[in-house]
This record gives structure tokens, C-alpha cells and sequence, in this order.
């Protein structure tokens, strides 16, 4: 009888311990990025970090070698807005390598017991916008900018997903509200001065949002662009 006993007490103990692993939160990668990425890669550059990327521009990353790892070992971020949790895909950073720009692509959750090397991959930059051009254009209005001020994000024109477009400024909305379904931009916008590049394709405006004005193309007035 007592064997019995202490065999149930055993079976209740490992069953225990097994749901309390179940019950574990997934990983967090964001404190050891960089260690991790310079034992995979080698010492980079950060330029502009923690570019999100949603779910519907995955076709821009379906050829790179691991990235399918990326998608499905993606852990649970917790309690984030709905409707980024529901449509996000990954994160990009731009960082540079012997002096060549280059994309970071990852997610910093991730599942328990998976390859934190795997969630890291560093491929050939491909964002629709040259961030040499990004500098030239910047610096022409401020000598002491930096790349690394910039806040980058990365839009599809999906009008399934107009919900995500309500945190943008007026020319950001005019820019977007002129693509066509499916045509992608990148803006790339300094907090402290107010100025924005937008790129989608080969149109490219320049502006500020804060003194209501746009650089270039310089035969666009404001007023008529946002209206």
C-alpha cells in the first residue's frame, strides 16, 4: 500500500512539474541581441533598430535561407495592442557590416527551448529606400544628423489594415492614401526637428510636418498635397 501511495505521489509530482513547464513564459531575447548576433556574425554597426514588420509584407522575406524558422518559433509578446499582436510578423534592424549596410531580421520572443542563433539573421539590405539618400536629404537641412535619431516604418497599402495608418501625421496619411493597393513605403521621420522622407518606388517626398512644408518635390504646396 505504501508503495502505491508513494508512486502516485511520484506520477502527481511529475505531472506537476510537467504543466508548471507548459505554464512557462516564452523566451525573451531583447537583452541578449547583440551578444548573440556578434557570436553569429561578428561586431555590427546599429544604425536604426526595432523596425516592425506585419504579416502582409512576408512575401519580402520569403527567400531568405531560415527565415520560415523565424515565423514559427515566434513566442507570445503578452499583452500588446490586438491588432499589432494579430498582424505581426518580425522585426528588422538596419546595421552596418565592414561598411555596407545590411538587415538584421528577427523576433527577440520566442518559444521555449529553440535556437536563440536561429531567431537571428543577417541578409543584404532590401528596404525600397537608400539610406545613403536618406542622409544626404536630412543633413542638407541639419549638418549634426545622425541615422541612428531616425524612426523608421514599413507599410504595404492593405485597406484591410486602414486601423494601423491612425497614429500617422498628415503627410505620412496623404502619402499613403495616394498608393495603390499592395504599393509598399518606407518613412523615415526625426522627432526633433519634424522632418520626414517618404519613399514608395521611385517617388520619394521630403518634408516637415511640424512647420507644414514640403522640401521636395519643391513644386508641391502643403496645403494641396494633404487635401
Amino acid at each position: 500500500m505504501k508503495r502505491i501511495a508513494g508512486l502516485f505521489v511520484i506520477t502527481v509530482f511529475v505531472f506537476l512539474l510537467s504543466s508548471c513547464k507548459l505554464l512557462l513564459p516564452d523566451v525573451r531575447l531583447r537583452s541578449e541581441k547583440k551578444d548573440i548576433v556578434e557570436s553569429k556574425y561578428g561586431n555590427l554597426e546599429y544604425v536604426i533598430e526595432g523596425i516592425l514588420v506585419y504579416k502582409n509584407l512576408e512575401n519580402q522575406f520569403k527567400d531568405i535561407d531560415g527565415i520560415d524558422y523565424i515565423i514559427e518559433n515566434a513566442g507570445d509578446r503578452g499583452s500588446i495592442a490586438p491588432r499589432l499582436k494579430e498582424n505581426l510578423l518580425l522585426f528588422v534592424d538596419i546595421v552596418k557590416q565592414d561598411d555596407t549596410y545590411k538587415l538584421l531580421v528577427y523576433n527577440d520572443v520566442m518559444k521555449r527551448n529553440k535556437d536563440k542563433e536561429k531567431m537571428f539573421i543577417l541578409t543584404d539590405y532590401m528596404l525600397p529606400v537608400d539610406m545613403n539618400e536618406v542622409e544626404t536629404y536630412f543633413k542638407d537641412k541639419d549638418d549634426d544628423f545622425s541615422l541612428m535619431d531616425l524612426t523608421v516604418d514599413y507599410f504595404k497599402k492593405d485597406s484591410s489594415l486602414e486601423g494601423n495608418i491612425s497614429y500617422m501625421d498628415e503627410i505620412m496619411i496623404a502619402f499613403y492614401n495616394k498608393l495603390a493597393e499592395g504599393e509598399i513605403m518606407v518613412t523615415c521621420y526625426h522627432d526633433e526637428s519634424g522632418n520626414i522622407l517618404i519613399k514608395s518606388g521611385t517617388s520619394l517626398l521630403f518634408g516637415n510636418s511640424e512647420d507644414k512644408i514640403i522640401y521636395f518635390p519643391s513644386d508641391i504646396i502643403y496645403e494641396d498635397y494633404i487635401n
